[in-house]
């Protein structure tokens, strides 16, 4: 029997711990007679764990002694690699000097190894410690002092399991605390803004138009001990709401459909691109949507392949584009889009692919808004005026630098925005204020304003932040042409919110610059005033007889003169 030393026995514990899936080893109190282990932070009922005492250990004061548990020769043979071809003694001597000369990296290894060993050894060995589950407080057993592998069998959804050697010999009692190494994945959208023709930061809230194109960004983090893994699934899936459609060049989802990188290095294969419905079960933003699925069976041999270098922690992205469609959800419900990745969570598993061990992280959502504009046709005195028809029309600037129309939907044609033809002459951005009725009549793509809810109105839906104008392209019988109605929308939107949270709290109304034109949740409303002509006269109308009747008067007064004066001379 082999003694050493207490230090030598602190040394080998903590470096087990530290490098083999579990930190922040502790003494602690527990029933005389017993050593216990707690897993402090294992608080979870799906957690579950066993544990094989390799070696008995006995102490006297500061000394202990070490003894092979000799259902384990065989896996502690394989997994140092030492023959234990000699006496018991001898042999004890060997393992106990073998891991107590390893350092954190080498003692990850053995446990490792020790682990596979077991694991493959047939019949199965059984576990010193029947499975135990988290719980409050912690997952914990009691047994007898030695030198145990602590094997975790089951976890929970965004959880890895883990191996651990723990040497209690000693202690009353031990707690350790689960290393946490799982992936991590987020989500991002990107804003545009035609007027002022600029493009934000990857963000969590965005607004668009109609069939605007959206850039959607889903970023993975691999395990930080990715190399340890046999094999490596990793596969993002995408939830889009029915207001978003997915970009793809044919009849089916490709990989030329996405563009995926690793560390920022382009990578072209290794992975497949599927495209299905939602479920029948999602209600709400997300029933009738498709589900967008960027999958790696097996993550580090698609990069052997690509000759690109997995280092733990690395970043894969995925970007792809969506269009707003018709189905858009207007104002502050929004049209949401979530991802969430399921990844190998167990090192040692070196069985086939499909039965691989995974884990599932929190989804991560996004948001896309978009809004209306409402254009009411009134009289000076706010009376609902029948008989206009208005377009709507958006500044693009950059290096085009056009006002454009927007266009409804129509049999065979998408809403949007369309050029203007070039019999209609809008010399630059600030014209628009000074567009004669001549030009504006001849705008096409207008709309007649209907009476909903007693009021006249043109519909404009599904529109984004920029500068507008509403035009009057047909202007109601006996009344005067109205001037464009010029405004700026501003979004309000909140662009940040925690990862892995669904998304709340981003909506903030837009903002107009125009104090006539109102905003209610996500509906920008403008009433457009048409004044009364006046009627000038013409022949035979009430100004001609007005003109006879006072002819007439004045030949009257004339003639009553003269006769008076007639009437005198001759007296």
């Amino acid at each position: 029997m082999k003694k050493v030393w207490k230090g030598f026995a602190a040394a080998v514990s903590a470096a087990a711990i530290a490098a083999t899936g579990f930190i922040g080893a502790s003494a602690a109190n527990a029933a005389e007679g017993d050593v216990t282990v707690t897993i402090t932070d294992a608080t979870s009922a799906d957690q579950k764990f066993v544990a094989y005492r390799v070696l008995d250990a006995t102490n006297n004061g500061e000394n202990y002694a070490y003894t092979i548990n000799t259902k384990y020769s065989e896996q502690l043979k394989t997994a140092t690699k030492l023959s234990l071809d000699g006496t018991p003694e001898a042999n004890n001597a060997a393992v106990t000097e073998y891991i107590g000369g390893l350092d954190a990296a080498e003692m990850k290894v053995f446990a490792d190894a020790l682990w596979i060993a077991i694991a493959n050894t047939m019949p199965a060995v059984d576990p010193d410690v029947t499975e135990f589950a988290g719980k409050t407080g912690g997952a914990s057993f009691s047994g007898p002092q030695g030198y145990y592998l602590i094997r975790q069998t089951g976890a929970g959804a965004n959880d890895a399991l883990s191996s651990v050697i723990v040497n209690t010999a000693g202690q009353d009692g031990v707690n350790v605390k689960l290393k946490k190494d799982v992936p991590t994945v987020e989500k991002k959208v990107q804003n545009v803004n035609d007027s002022s023709n600029t493009t934000s930061d990857w963000q969590d809230s965005a607004d668009h138009d109609v069939n605007d194109q959206v850039n959607f960004k889903l970023s993975g983090t691999t395990a930080s001990n990715v190399n340890d893994f046999k094999q490596y699934k990793f596969e993002f899936k995408d939830t889009m709401s029915a207001g978003l459609t997915f970009v793809q060049a044919g009849a089916t989802a490709a990989t030329t459909d996405v563009t995926v990188k690793i560390d920022g290095t382009p990578i072209t294969s290794g992975y497949t691109v599927t495209l299905a419905d939602v479920s029948s079960t999602p209600t709400g933003a997300y029933a009738g949507g498709k589900v967008l699925t960027v999958s790696f069976a097996d993550l580090l041999a698609a990069t052997k392949a690509a000759s690109i270098t997995l280092d733990g922690d690395d970043v894969v992205t995925v970007e792809y584009k969506a269009t707003l469609n018709e189905n858009a959800v207007i104002g502050s419900d929004g049209n949401p889009n979530k991802v969430d990745l399921t990844f190998a969570n167990d090192p040692h598993y070196n069985g086939a692919g499909a039965n691989q061990p995974t884990g599932v992280t929190p989804e991560d959502e996004v948001i896309v808004f978009t809004y209306e504009v409402n254009a009411d046709k009134v009289t000076s005195s706010n009376t609902p005026l029948e008989g206009a028809s208005f377009a709507l029309l958006k500044w693009f600037g950059g290096e085009e630098n056009v006002w454009k129309v927007y266009q409804h939907a129509a049999d065979g044609t998408a809403a949007g925005w369309v050029a203007l033809p070039s019999t209609v002459t809008i010399a630059n951005k600030d014209a628009i204020a000074t567009l004669p009725q001549t030009e504006a009549a001849k705008i096409p793509g207008t709309a007649t304003a209907k009476n909903k809810g007693g009021k006249w109105t043109v519909n404009f839906p599904r529109i984004d932040d920029g500068d507008y104008a509403i035009v009057e392209t047909v202007v109601p019988a006996g009344y005067n042409y109205a001037a464009p109605t010029q405004f700026t929308i501003t979004g309000a939107l909140v662009t940040t919110q925690p990862t892995g949270q669904p998304i709340t709290g981003t909506w903030g109304a837009p903002i107009t610059s125009n104090e006539d034109v109102t905003v209610s949740n996500g509906t920008i409303s403008a009433s457009i005033v048409n004044n009364a002509g006046n009627q000038l006269p013409s022949t035979g109308g009430m100004g001609t007889t007005i003109l006879y009747a006072a002819g007439a008067a004045i030949v009257l007064i004339a003639g009553i003169g003269l006769a008076v004066t007639l009437r005198r001379r001759q007296a």
